[in-house]
């Protein structure tokens, strides 16, 4: 048993989730939806919840999958990003970090038979859908080099 109770079962079984995951995208980009709805849902839902907090006047998120082009669109939350708000809307989802450690924590490691599989299945795509997306990135870069320019500026005129 590691920290808060996990152990290396969980840990393995959150894994291969995960692994599952990207294994499943080979078949199609609905099994995919499917398999990773927690994730994104979970993932859209933290952009809307950072927006609403940040005032960035966030839609509801849309949870349908749908193709743009030659690729595929999971999920999206429409709001107003402000040189203030990008960088935490954008960047949202790695609060899913910490909320699928304590999912694992809380729910899954005293959870048996099915209810085991359930919370393992929910917590490794809430992990898996943690790390934000390409566009969630250029969202948040232009805000992420204001405020390292303005940080820099700040070093150089205290130091020097």
């Amino acid at each position: 048993t590691l920290a808060h109770g996990i152990s290396r079962i969980d840990i393995a079984f959150v894994l291969a989730v995960m692994a599952f995951n990207i294994l499943v995208a080979r078949f199609g980009m609905w099994p995919y939806s499917l398999v990773t709805f927690p994730g994104n849902a979970g993932h859209e839902l933290m952009h809307w919840f950072v927006a609403k907090l940040f005032f960035a006047q966030p839609a509801f998120p849309s949870l349908w999958p749908r193709r743009d082009g030659d690729r595929w669109i999971m999920g999206s939350v429409a709001f107003a990003p402000s040189i203030l708000n990008a960088i935490p809307v954008a960047l949202a989802p790695l609060l899913l970090l910490p909320l699928g450690v304590m999912f694992v924590s809380n729910f899954m490691h005293p959870a048996t038979g099915w209810t085991y599989l359930f919370c393992g299945w929910v917590a490794g795509n809430m992990l898996f859908a943690a790390l934000p997306s390409g566009q969630d990135w250029k969202i948040a870069a232009p805000s992420i080099m204001v405020f390292g320019l303005l940080g820099c500026a700040y070093y150089a005129a205290v130091r020097f």
